[in-house]
């Protein structure tokens, strides 16, 4: 290095150290009159505000299911052979004992037919027998004999007879077909599924729901269904009953649901939110959600007093919805609520309108609650 770079290297130093001690700042003396930290010197903040109203509150839990039909039966053949008619498909509405598909019954008619003639056959002897026996002119042995072929051909008859109606598939309660299972030529037997008919008025909810909410549930509270197929439809229900048990693999507990009424636009299968209601309570102070400045443990809010000035306050909660709120304590009806710009600012900060133009007091307050 030149021997210059050494001569100018103190020179530059000492002029280094004095720029950075003129930019220290003034020392402050502990007792001054002036207050670094005195937030109320501080510029307005910009904030959104809204009067606290009162007003009804209700609290629900919310989860999903699918729905289902509790009277739901799948029809088996009585009779073996092959499907020759099919009188109904998927989405008719049927009646209890109404004829759904035939079986072939040709064979079974000619074998029915048979059977009544022995059974006139047979009926006709006994009825010589009978007189001839009223007359002594046969022995008890010969009458008892005929009546019993008569009684055996009559069993015989109605058993042909009862095969042949059985050859007619029929719908064993009143519904709707939501599935036919067979085709014509089809082959069944007794083993045979061939139609899955439910009743549309016994459609029901099952959810599932965490043993700790379960305990607050009892039979009969009122529930909305919202189906995600008709976004603009809600259905109420109740609930029906509670399942004793708790499943140990997931800690939940099967509630059922009953639809009070719009079961004509419901079908199985939907998919729907529910709504069950806990509890409700009128007269509550409201406190939208948005408000709320959770710190730690506990819930604050900022209101805005006659200066301008934030006042933070600590509030205690009661229920709670999807938007809002029940305040218990720390928070009073008609009081100006910070509802944006709340995470911004400090207790005793003052503050002002986000469009910055009246002064609270003087400002007519929007007193629409959510």
């Amino acid at each position: 290095m030149s021997l210059r770079f050494f001569v100018y290297l103190p020179l530059v130093i000492v002029i280094f150290l004095g720029f950075v001690a003129c930019g220290m700042p003034e020392y402050l003396p502990e007792n001054s009159d002036q207050d670094a930290d005195d937030i109320s010197q501080f510029d307005p903040v910009p904030v959104e505000i809204k009067r606290v109203q009162t007003g009804s509150i209700a609290e629900f839990l919310e989860t999903t299911g699918n729905i289902y039909a509790d009277s739901r039966v799948i029809v088996y053949p009585k009779a073996s052979g092959q499907i020759m008619q099919i009188r109904v498909e998927e989405g008719d509405t049927v009646s209890e004992n109404q004829i759904l598909a035939v079986i072939d019954d040709d064979e079974l008619r000619l074998r029915t037919q048979q059977l009544e003639t022995a059974l006139r056959q047979a009926r006709e002897k006994r009825d010589r027998t009978r007189e001839l026996f009223e007359n002594r002119m046969i022995s008890r042995e010969a009458y008892d004999d005929a009546m019993y072929r008569y009684e055996d051909a009559d069993i015989t008859f109605r058993l042909a007879r009862l095969n042949l109606e059985n050859t007619r598939i029929k719908s064993p309660v009143n519904g709707v077909v939501v599935s036919r299972k067979i085709r014509i030529g089809d082959l069944v037997s007794a083993a045979t599924p061939t139609f899955d008919i439910i009743d549309p008025q016994s459609l029901l909810v099952d959810v599932y729901l965490p043993e700790r909410d379960v305990m607050r549930l009892q039979v009969g509270m009122p529930a909305m269904i919202l189906p995600d197929s008709l976004p603009e439809q809600s259905f109420p229900a109740s609930i029906q009953r509670i399942n004793p048990a708790i499943d140990p693999s997931t800690g939940t507990v099967k509630v059922t649901l009953q639809f009070e009424s719009g079961l004509e636009h419901l079908n199985t299968g939907m998919f729907v939110r529910v709504r069950i209601k806990i509890e409700s309570r009128e007269d509550a102070v409201i406190l939208p959600k948005r408000a709320l400045v959770r710190h730690r443990d506990e819930n604050r809010v900022f209101v805005v007093n006659t200066d301008n000035v934030a006042e933070q306050r600590t509030v205690m909660l009661g229920l709670e919805n999807m938007h809002s709120f029940e305040v218990l304590a720390g928070l009073e009806d008609n009081e100006i609520l910070i509802v944006v710009g709340q995470h911004s600012i400090e207790d005793g900060q003052p503050v002002r309108w986000n469009d910055n133009s009246r002064s609270v007091t003087s400002s007519p307050i929007d007193t629409e609650m959510d």
